[in-house]
């Protein structure tokens, strides 16, 4: 085999071996994770008509789809029907990254919400995705985002001022990797960015660049021939 095959091969396999990196880096990844007021995951306010709404439960599932996009589930169940959902995101969030949104709602917004007479005992402003006019005693909410999981809040209500939000609402969002279950009370969430393109590994670089100085020998020689 000529000089001039070999570095052609060695220059393919390697951007061919990089592309594959690439891909694997973020594929077939999932995480699930619950919080409930009987676990003690919850902080829960009840409104002042008598019945009760507890225990609210929240679950969700977050898998990366073959595209590279993520899909997200929530599961949500209480006592009584909802009236709302709010799920942070991360403020460059918009519209635009969310598709594919279906469940029991009538509505959705993304942008930032107060405490106030809707949201009476939020602990405070939250940016993220509303979901309101929802209905029933049980949420199923899926869509899929281009934007990656990290750990945040969320805040759901019903009509008669019952609320429940998770009880690491207050405290830093965590900055450790997406797992399986819940750290310091928070629930997975999308995040602004995607899931970043790996870095080269040294032997994909190496092979790349014994690709390009066999090409530039190769060329120099026929230049001198010439």
């Amino acid at each position: 085999m000529s000089i001039t095959r070999i570095a052609v091969l060695a220059f393919l396999l390697a951007a061919i071996g990089s592309s594959v990196s690439a891909d694997l880096a973020c594929v077939e990844l999932g995480y699930i994770g619950s919080l409930s007021t009987t676990g003690g995951g919850l902080s829960y306010l009840a409104g002042n008509h008598g019945a009760s709404w507890t225990p609210v439960t929240i679950n969700w599932n977050v898998n990366r789809n073959a595209n590279g996009s993520w899909h997200y589930t929530y599961d949500l169940s209480a006592g009584r029907d909802f009236s709302h959902f709010i799920l942070e995101t991360s403020n460059a969030f918009t519209c635009r990254d969310i598709f594919n949104a279906c469940g029991p709602y009538g509505s959705l917004g993304v942008g930032t919400w107060n405490p106030g007479p809707s949201n009476e005992h939020m602990p405070r402003s939250l940016y993220g995705i509303k979901f309101d006019s929802t209905s029933g005693t049980k949420l199923h909410i899926v869509f899929d985002s281009t934007k990656a999981p990290v750990w945040g809040d969320f805040y759901v209500r019903d009509g008669k001022g019952y609320e429940a939000w998770n009880k690491g609402f207050d405290g830093v969002d965590p900055t450790v990797g997406p797992s399986n279950g819940s750290v310091g009370y928070h629930i997975l969430r999308p995040d602004s960015d995607s899931c970043p393109k790996p870095v080269p590994e040294p032997g994909t670089m190496a092979l790349m660049a014994l690709g390009l100085t066999g090409l530039g020998w190769v060329r120099r020689r026929r230049g001198a021939k010439a």
